[in-house]
Order: C-alpha cells, then sequence, then structure tokens
C-alpha cells in the first residue's frame, strides 16, 4: 500500500505581452522510469546583486538526495497479518534535485537577517502534500551569513483521515557566502524530520503505529532572485506517438509526471505565467522515452478481446478482457485522436460505424488512482454499411459526391450531396458509437452547428432512398 508513497516522494490561449517575463530556461527530465518523469528548470535571468536581502527562488542541485524510512510498528504488522496482509517497512534513497526552496532574507539590523523558507513534499496518492516551513536569524560576519539552526513542526493527512505529525531541524554549513552574479547557494549541512501517526483500532490504541523519517546531509539550495512579474508556470507534455497534449500549471520551477505510459516518447516544454495573466514564449521542447514496465503494483489487463455481436446499424462490438482491479480505462482509436471511456466492469459495450478499422487497448486503475500499463491493442474492422434498395445509380453518384466543410470545424459545418433530391438523416456519432446529434438533408445541403462539441473525431452517417454513406468529422 505504501510502495507508492516512497516511489513518488518529491520533492484558453492568451496572447503574449509586448514585454512578457522570461522564457523559462535549462529545461531538463530526470528520474524518468515506466510512467514518472520529473521536469526541472530556471525561471529565466534574475536581477544581479552583491547582497542577501531580497526573495530567492532556490532548488537543490544535481546529485543531492534525501533518505526516507518507513516503519510500520510490531503491533500493526500483527493487526495486518490477522487481516492476511502484510505491508514491508520501506528504506530508499530518493534524488531531490529541483526540489523547490523558496527563501526569503530580510535584514533587520545593522548586523542581523532573518532567514525564511519552504520547501514541498509530494507524497503520493494517498498522503496528503505537505510544504515544510522552517524560520531562523542569521548574522553578519566578514566572510557570509552565519544561519543559526532552525526548527520544524508541521502536520499531514494519511487517505485524508489519519494524521501524521512532523517535527524536526535544518542546520547550516557555516557560513553562507555573498550570491556571486545574482546566484546564491545556502549549504544545508542536515534535515533531519520525523514524523508519527497514531492509531485506534476497534478500542485498540497502536502509538507510532507509522513512522516516517527523512534525512539528509549536505544539500545544496541554489538559484537566484525572484524574477518580478512571475505569477507560475504552464508544463505542456506531449505524448508524440498519439499527439495527446496535456498542459498543467505550476508555482514552482518542477513538475511531477506520475501517469504516464511505458516505452512512450514524448516532449516537455515551459512557459512562464507572467502578471496580467499573459505568457512567456514556450521553451524548446525537450524530449524523453519513459521506460518498460510498471511502477504501480497493479497488473494490466490479460485476454482482451472482441466480439462483433451485430451487423446492424449501428454496428455492436463487446470488449472484455481478464483482470481483478474495480475500474478500468477503455481506450479506442480510429485514425485520429484516441477517446478513453471508464467502466466498473470487466467489459465494454461499443457501438461504432461501418467501414472502418477500431483499435482498443485496456488498463486497469489502481488504488490511489494510479494506473497499470495498457494491455496490447487489439484491431477489428466493421463491415460495410448495407445499401438500400432501390438506390441504383442515384446512390452511387451521391456517395461519391458527398462532402463536408470546412473540415476541421470549430463552428458550424456544412454537409453537402451533389444529386440528392429527397431528404437524407443525418447522424453524427462520437468516437464511443453514441450518436450526439440529428439533423435532416433536404435539397443536397444542410447545416450542423458543432460549437458545443468536444474537441475530436466524429462520423457523420448519411443515410435515406437515395444514399447510405459516413463522413469524417474533425471539430476543433
Amino acid at each position: 500500500m505504501f510502495f507508492a508513497l516512497a516511489s513518488l516522494l518529491a520533492f484558453v490561449s492568451v496572447k503574449a505581452q509586448d514585454e512578457p517575463c522570461s522564457v523559462p530556461i535549462n529545461v531538463a527530465v530526470s528520474d524518468v522510469t515506466a510512467n514518472t518523469a520529473r521536469v526541472n528548470w530556471l525561471g529565466g535571468e534574475a536581477p544581479t546583486t552583491d547582497g542577501f536581502e531580497g526573495d530567492w527562488d532556490l532548488s537543490f542541485s544535481e546529485g543531492d538526495e534525501m533518505q526516507i524510512s518507513i516503519v510500520f510498528s510490531t503491533m500493526f504488522h500483527m493487526l495486518l497479518s490477522a487481516q492476511q496482509q502484510d505491508i514491508d517497512d520501506i528504506d530508499t534513497t530518493i534524488s531531490v534535485n529541483g526540489m523547490p526552496v523558496p527563501v526569503s532574507i530580510e535584514q533587520v539590523g545593522a548586523d542581523q537577517f532573518t532567514v525564511s523558507g519552504s520547501f514541498d513534499m509530494e507524497l503520493g496518492g494517498m498522503v496528503d502534500p505537505i510544504q515544510f516551513h522552517f524560520s531562523t536569524t542569521g548574522t553578519l560576519g566578514t566572510n557570509g551569513l552565519s544561519i543559526e539552526p532552525a526548527t520544524i513542526s508541521e502536520s499531514t493527512m494519511i487517505m485524508g483521515q489519519l494524521p501524521l505529525e512532523f517535527t524536526g531541524s535544518v542546520t547550516f554549513v557555516q557560513p553562507t557566502a555573498l550570491p556571486t552574479n545574482g546566484i546564491l547557494t545556502i549549504e544545508i549541512a542536515t534535515i533531519q524530520v520525523n514524523g508519527n501517526s497514531d492509531l485506534s483500532v476497534s478500542g485498540m490504541s497502536l502509538p507510532n503505529a507509522i513512522t516516517v523519517v527523512l534525512t539528509g546531509t549536505q544539500l545544496h539550495a541554489t538559484g537566484s532572485l525572484a524574477i518580478p512579474g512571475v505569477e507560475g508556470y504552464e508544463i505542456q507534455l506531449i505524448n508524440t506517438v498519439t499527439g495527446e497534449e496535456e498542459i498543467v500549471a505550476s508555482n514552482y520551477s518542477h513538475y511531477l509526471f506520475y501517469d504516464l505510459e511505458s516505452e512512450t516518447e514524448y516532449t516537455v516544454a515551459i512557459r512562464t505565467i507572467c502578471s496580467g495573466g499573459t505568457y512567456s514564449d514556450w521553451s524548446a521542447a525537450v524530449p524523453f522515452t519513459t521506460l518498460e514496465g510498471s511502477d504501480y503494483p497493479c497488473d494490466t489487463p490479460t485476454d482482451v478481446a472482441v466480439d462483433q455481436e451485430s451487423q446492424d446499424i449501428p454496428f455492436s462490438a463487446l470488449i472484455t478482457w481478464e483482470g481483478e482491479a474495480s475500474e478500468y480505462d477503455v481506450q479506442i482509436t480510429s485514425g485520429g485522436q484516441p477517446a478513453t471511456f471508464t467502466t466498473d466492469a470487466n467489459s465494454y459495450n461499443f457501438q461504432g460505424v461501418a467501414s472502418m478499422t477500431y483499435s482498443v487497448r485496456v488498463r486497469a486503475v489502481c488504488d490511489g488512482g494510479f494506473t497499470s500499463g495498457w494491455s496490447a491493442p487489439v484491431t477489428f474492422n466493421t463491415p460495410a454499411a448495407p445499401q438500400p434498395q432501390g438506390i441504383g445509380d442515384v446512390m452511387n453518384t451521391a456517395s461519391e459526391s458527398c462532402s463536408i466543410y470546412p473540415n476541421p470545424a470549430t463552428s458550424r459545418a456544412t454537409v453537402s450531396v451533389e444529386g440528392l433530391s429527397g431528404k437524407a438523416q443525418l447522424s453524427v456519432i462520437d468516437m464511443s458509437g453514441r450518436t450526439v446529434m440529428t439533423s435532416t438533408i433536404d435539397g443536397g445541403s444542410a447545416q450542423l452547428n458543432v460549437s458545443k462539441l468536444a474537441k475530436g473525431t466524429y462520423f457523420v452517417r448519411i443515410s435515406g432512398d437515395q444514399i447510405s454513406t459516413v463522413r469524417k468529422l474533425i471539430v476543433k
């Protein structure tokens, strides 16, 4: 249960303004696994300074590491064993490269300063994120700023209901040297944080049932003065295999993606959210490829099969698979953007359109919201639509001269069928086979209002005494 906690520990469009804030620099991807990747960057050029005072955007340097130890008490182990469950204690080392450490240094006397800061930790899906704060004093001497040890006292929750109380301390290498060319490095000698959680089960008290210890030595938090006009960052992730795009926001110069597909190529780019709701340009895209396998204890579905139950229109297919998860994602693709649907059964009833090739794959949704790897894709074809009686030459002429424009469409699309003298029924069908719009074409032309449809690929089915055909429509 707590494997995910340890492995995940970490620490529209608006026109750019005339003088946008800086484009992020030094974008790098690290800690790439089968399903996760960490992205780090710097916020652009900052003003130079020779003094300590100011708000500093620092982050831990490459090579810095922290250790996490999660220990379950003997009584808790006995309780789990009685319920035929077992959780091993965890002891692991984790990179903190790029983890943000915002620090504020304020002069309060001739040689006296206050030094305060924080660092964020993402503890996985079962534990609420936590921000550790510290505040202390420093004395300016001939060699730099000597910073006193600082204490930490924070709390968070396990699974939203079990309190986890942290206490600890941060000590600093003495003294901290003056910034050089606007870059400050604070050398942290030690970070020691202890967290304890007490349990009460069936009236029985279990003190220190779960103990979490975080330790680090010789860490280097390096960075520049906070840049005026920066309100945060947007991270653009593109799956280069499917073309899917995801944009997320972060207040800090790092982000952890934890739900990536294994063995998949991605690119990532960063832009700054500037004051006034404007944006910088995107940074150059950085490519990376996830590894084979899965990071999470959740089995990939097996024996995916497609049974085409009906040859009638719409064509019905029952997709089935083997697995023990309580929820699954089903992804169906037909030459465009994939459509993903969620079900709590080991089957999905899909309705498609005629003369199409579909590809389907399935993944399990695990505890904590994580997912397994995707199953191998299964491809199937729907047969051609049966021709209505009495079509003759008019059917052929109408089918060959049927067009939709503009395509892609954003608000309205015109369906035109040359040679159609009577009426025909129009149906707009999404990738799941669901009819989302119906209309009538009369006299060879009809207007479709697609402004309220979600972006993606649709199929327009035109059927009547003189025609039966399907055309693809893309809404963007």
